[in-house]
């Protein structure tokens, strides 16, 4: 679908696992896996991931729960506009404006129109995010205000 009005669009599925497959032989049947990569990348390799980040046009992460989505921040603090799926700690980050939010119920052709125009919208200024200090000094903060 995202081929159709964007033939020169590559997919990188970032990872590796059970599934990858399975992915790989669905892109055969689908005739597009001359446009698709997976792989993953080891401890070593964080240069390269993070370039792969970086000069992405999009990242996606549509999954159906997320406790704390750390590729989301990383793609989001490297300017890379994020598109995520509707659900748990991922809605809040659409609510906040740092991403953009699909629902989980949403056709291949809805997802496809929300990956091309995310992706289509360029980089964007990295936000200011809160590092594990600043997150771990607002709990305790709470923790004191709460104790009173």
């Amino acid at each position: 679908t995202v081929l159709r009005r964007s033939p020169d669009a590559m997919l990188a599925v970032v990872g590796t696992g059970p599934y990858e497959q399975s992915l790989r032989d669905l892109a055969v049947r689908l005739g597009v896996a001359d446009r698709v990569l997976i792989g993953g990348f080891g401890p070593e390799q964080r240069g390269a991931l993070g370039r792969v980040v970086s000069d992405a046009d999009v990242v996606c992460l549509l999954s159906e729960y997320e406790a704390h989505p750390v590729a989301v921040l990383e793609a989001l603090s490297a300017g890379t506009p994020v598109l995520v799926a509707d659900t748990s700690g991922l809605s809040e980050l659409g609510r906040r404006g740092l991403v953009t939010t699909v629902g989980l119920g949403s056709s291949p052709q809805e997802i496809a129109a929300r990956v091309l125009d995310v992706a289509g919208g360029g980089k964007t200024a990295a936000p200011v995010l809160p590092s594990w200090d600043d997150c771990a000094g607002q709990l305790v903060a709470l923790y004191e205000q709460s104790a009173g």
